[in-house]
């Protein structure tokens, strides 16, 4: 008799069992083969050889021998051993994806921030990184705050409220709100187009828009209007810088003084450059 013990590895439960053979000790647990994890405790213990002359055994009549069939030596079907096989594979190929994963998730962390508080810090610099993150974090307010502004703008263009207050064009409304930028229509109808495309039609979560900003978002208009904005590129421009992004867009990368001045339709939502664009007839 060898006597094995067996593991469960979806429960953690460990027994030993006396058997001949191990799939006899498996059968004895009542589990899934699949689920056993087994090791040999003991073999056979070999019987004492008995001092003294040993009387040769007498083979019994043939008719008298029981015929029966020779028991394999692993009487695990081969789909259930190929089956652990499959499931270790299974679990080997999920770890290194997960390490992976936590790796490049360290990495993206070190480039959110190389500039973070490492060692014993000193006063002046926990001052200074202490108001480094409450900018931070008073740009990603700033940023939902412009985004909810491009729905009151939106709601004001698609619902005419420029109209019941008495203004001769949606144009006028806005200039007349004094916005705190240059290009103030500009600059509105960005907004607005970025709710329109990115939250009511695409249904982006707004705090992922915030931390990529207007500027980007700006960039991406073009593609979620004619429906080819995909994940990849949302990402790239949460990742990217604004020179970066445009480049990886193939858009033109020119000096700050030749940047276009770029205008979405109220109307069509087509992006144009306010300062090349001609008056149509």
């Amino acid at each position: 008799m060898n006597r094995y013990k067996i593991t469960n590895t979806e429960t953690g439960e460990v027994v030993e069992k006396e058997a001949e053979y191990l799939g006899h000790a498996i059968e004895e647990t009542s589990w899934d083969p699949a689920l056993c994890s087994c090791e040999i405790l003991s073999g056979p213990v070999p019987a004492k050889k008995k001092r003294g002359r040993q009387k040769k055994a007498v083979a019994p009549a043939e008719d008298t021998v029981e015929k029966t069939k020779p028991e394999e030596n692993s009487p695990l079907p081969p789909d259930v051993v190929e089956k652990a096989r499959e499931t270790a594979r299974t679990d080997q190929t999920d770890a290194e994806a997960t390490a992976q994963f936590e790796k490049k998730l360290e990495q993206e962390i070190e480039q959110i921030d190389i500039h973070s508080l490492k060692g014993d810090a000193t006063e002046a610099e926990k001052n200074a990184y202490g108001n480094k993150q409450r900018i931070e974090a008073m740009a990603i307010e700033a940023e939902v705050m412009f985004l909810k502004m491009g729905q009151l703008l939106y709601n004001a263009r698609i619902a005419g409220e420029w109209s019941i207050l008495h203004y001769e064009s949606y144009r006028e409304y806005v200039e007349d709100l004094r916005l705190p930028m240059t290009n103030s229509y500009s600059w509105a109808t960005r907004l607005s187009a970025i709710y329109e495309y990115l939250v009511k039609k695409m249904g982006l979560d707004e705090k992922l828009l915030a931390e990529i900003g207007v500027s980007k978002l700006t960039r991406l208009l073009p593609l979620a209007r004619k429906g080819e904005l995909t994940v990849e590129v949302i990402e790239a421009a949460r990742i990217l810088s604004d020179l970066d992004l445009r480049a990886e867009l193939g858009q033109e990368v020119g000096s700050r003084g030749d940047e276009p001045d770029l205008i979405v339709c109220p109307h069509c939502g087509e992006v144009f450059n306010s300062k090349t664009a001609t008056r149509s007839k």
